[in-house]
């Protein structure tokens, strides 16, 4: 149980330190998730417990990670360049050609860091899940906080362009990016709301707290259209419908009609109350993304020419890519005179790993996600109050998430790649061998 509020502790820290404190309250959210595990490890030593082969398979994901992380420890030791920052050049240096190499060690070693304090937020949320109400907790808690952020969002864009808090969405700089986070938590919310419904009719109940994730989802997806996230939008819209069709599916006991009906205002009452909020709100949208395809935010064309550089990228260094955070560095060699603007990232999360990792790192990586979710942490707890409607809502959202990733860099901030891989960590932290464990908790 001290596990468990601590984890939740972190998590809600996670969501404002590195806005506050930049990249210092990022370490320190990776400090603590390792202090978190680090306790957890020793009280299981003071147990005496011994570990199952279940367990042993449950850890496979640990060996492609260690490997990738040697692997990115090697590019750092090994630079083939030194960054000028002053000049914003490349200048070349003495290194061995044949081991993975990075174009700026310093960036490396941060993206190194970043992806330690990922990994660390996936292990303790898996080791977390294995109580049985540690989920719930962690889920209405991210949710709060994301509803919390949404009313934000709001009294943002009721104000003129050029007001104090204009430039921003909720704590994010890119809308973009808020989007993003909101879509990781639109699931989760529609499948609270779904889950105290179910149980109030169960319980032939007139009152339920669903009505209150019901409101709370509908302002989330009103945030994200005020966001005017283009590709926000569309994530949610495609989740909201996925979230329908796996209710559909896998849950034919249940009112259909209901369900249908109850989507369809969530997208109704999106609309009209941004409206209602503010008459003018379409108008204000399109002078937002004018205003953001005016600055670095290049317009959607210029990125998809832009992703050609990326490719040539890619293939000049295929083997073992660039270095691990070095896209804003190395890139503006491979920028065409065409392609107007700084590219910090590039707006493909898939090109920019495999720009940045090569094959090696990048197979690597891919193999640790797999695993992650494939091989849940212990199968003796079968039951969970959210069952399959939990897993899947969480897989809904790290889909969404991967769907946005095509056209924007969403892992690259802290807040969402925290969150992200704490929801692999839970949801691929359960699993159910018995269907009377699935009816129980769905």
């Amino acid at each position: 149980m001290v596990l468990t509020l601590y984890f939740l502790f972190v998590m809600v820290a996670a969501i404002g330190l590195p806005f506050w404190l930049g990249w210092s309250g990022t370490v320190f959210v990776l400090g603590a998730l390792a202090v978190g595990l680090a306790g957890w490890s020793v009280s299981g030593l003071v147990r005496g417990g011994r570990p199952r082969f279940e367990d042993v398979r449950s850890r496979a994901w640990i060996l492609p990670l260690l490997l990738l992380f040697a692997f990115m420890g090697l590019q750092s030791l090994n630079p083939s360049h030194v960054y000028v920052a002053s000049t914003g050049t490349l200048v070349p240096v003495t290194h061995w050609a044949w081991l993975p190499q990075t174009v700026d060690a310093g960036a490396t070693r941060m993206a190194v860091l970043l992806l330690i304090g990922y990994a660390l937020a996936f292990w303790l949320a898996r080791e977390v899940s294995v109580h049985r109400h540690a989920i719930m907790f962690f889920m209405i808690s991210q949710v709060a906080c994301g509803a919390l952020m949404a009313l934000e969002v709001l009294a943002q864009r009721t104000q003129a362009p050029g007001g104090a808090f204009y430039p921003l969405t909720g704590l994010f700089v890119s809308p973009n990016q808020y989007a993003a986070y909101a879509n990781l938590l639109l699931p989760v919310c529609l499948a609270l709301a779904r889950h105290f419904q179910v149980s109030a009719e169960r319980r032939m109940a007139s009152s339920h707290p669903g009505y209150l994730f019901l409101f709370l989802s509908i302002l989330l997806e009103l945030s994200i259209f005020l966001s005017g996230s283009r590709a926000g939008i569309l994530v949610s819209f495609i989740m909201i419908g996925g979230f329908l069709l796996v209710e559909w599916v896998a849950f034919p006991v249940n009112k259909r009609f209901e369900i249908g009906l109850g989507v369809l205002v969530l997208l109704g009452v999106g609309v009209v109350a941004s409206l209602m909020v503010d008459p003018g709100i379409v108008q204000k949208l399109i002078a937002w993304w004018k205003v953001a395809l005016g600055g670095v935010e290049v317009n959607v064309l210029t990125r998809w020419e832009a992703l050609g550089g990326v490719i040539q990228l890619f293939q000049d260094r295929w083997v073992a890519g660039s270095g691990v955070g070095t896209f804003a560095e190395v890139f503006p060699y491979y920028q065409s005179p065409e392609v107007a603007g700084f590219f910090r990232h590039a707006h493909n999360e898939y090109l920019q790993i495999l720009a940045e990792f090569g094959v090696i790192g990048s197979l690597l990586l891919g193999s640790s996600l797999v695993l992650m979710w494939v091989f849940p942490a212990n199968r003796r707890h079968a039951g969970f109050e959210l069952g399959r409607r939990g897993r899947a809502s969480l897989l809904l959202a790290l889909g969404g998430l991967a769907l946005h990733s095509l056209v924007d860099f969403p892992l690259r901030a802290p807040v969402i790649g925290f969150l992200a891989a704490a929801f692999m960590g839970v949801g691929g932290g359960w699993s159910f061998r018995r269907k009377a464990d699935d009816q129980e908790a769905s």
